[in-house]
């Protein structure tokens, strides 16, 4: 239950990660999945894959046949196809920029680079640093990182051959992503750079809520200053969807 109490709590890992480690858990454990699945949907309301796989466990829970590993293995399926998707796209570019801690991009990116050398400039993301653990993960793929301010990520965009995005949800129109990602595509648009998203279709929606969007920060309001925090943002979708 410490792991999975845990798992609640992780604010560092992209959407993928979360998953996968979810119905690890459940696999070993499948006591409890209604409580379980409400749990995780409080926990990650951005996060469009959650409530997804939440929804598709539901769905199938209690009837006959019903199988974890199989879900699992659905969605591990797909999470390659994807993947794989990625890669025949994106090998032509030998530099990128990226934001956060996209398992996605981790994954694409890390496979490029068995085939040659890549340089990729990415935001530290704060406050959480998730983008300093995705680029301990690019560097001990052999990837040539650029760990820089959040703030500097726009302008250092001309440097690289591409612009590359995960996603926590994503529409016809739009996307939500982590906060930064917005400048980030205009960056791409101002500089004529290609701009791509990397999101498994569960990902996505056609209503999509950023409950996130207006939390103020306890205790560090003062007269008429209201200080906020803002996580992830919605975003026009001004870049190439790549899925599955």
């Amino acid at each position: 239950m410490q792991e999975f109490s845990e798992l609640l709590s992780d604010n560092r890992r992209g959407s993928v990660a979360i998953v996968s480690s979810f119905l690890r858990l459940l696999e070993s454990n499948p006591e409890n999945i209604e409580e379980k699945i409400k749990l995780m949907k409080e926990a990650f309301p951005d996060m469009i894959l959650v409530r997804s796989i939440c929804e598709i466990i539901k769905s199938e829970y209690g009837k006959r046949g019903f199988s974890l590993t199989a879900i699992k293995k659905r969605f591990l399926d797909s999470q390659n196809m994807l993947i794989a998707k990625a890669v025949f796209i994106l090998q032509k570019y030998n530099s990128f920029a990226t934001i956060s801690s996209s398992g996605d991009i981790y994954n694409t990116l890390k496979r490029i680079a068995q085939q040659k050398k890549l340089k990729v400039v990415l935001s530290i993301g704060e406050p959480a640093e998730e983008g300093v653990l995705q680029a301990k993960r690019l560097a001990a793929s052999d990837i040539r990182v650029d760990l820089v301010l959040d703030a500097a990520l726009a302008g250092l965009v001309n440097d690289a051959d591409a612009v590359i995005l995960g996603a926590d949800g994503i529409s016809d129109s739009c996307f939500i992503n982590k906060i930064g990602s917005f400048p980030l595509l205009l960056a791409a648009e101002y500089y004529k750079k290609p701009a791509y998203i990397i999101a498994n279709r569960l990902k996505y929606s056609d209503d999509l809520l950023l409950s996130s969007a207006d939390s103020q920060e306890p205790g560090k309001n003062s007269g008429n200053i209201c200080r906020k925090i803002f996580y992830f943002e919605k975003i026009p979708l001004m870049a190439k969807w790549i899925h599955q």
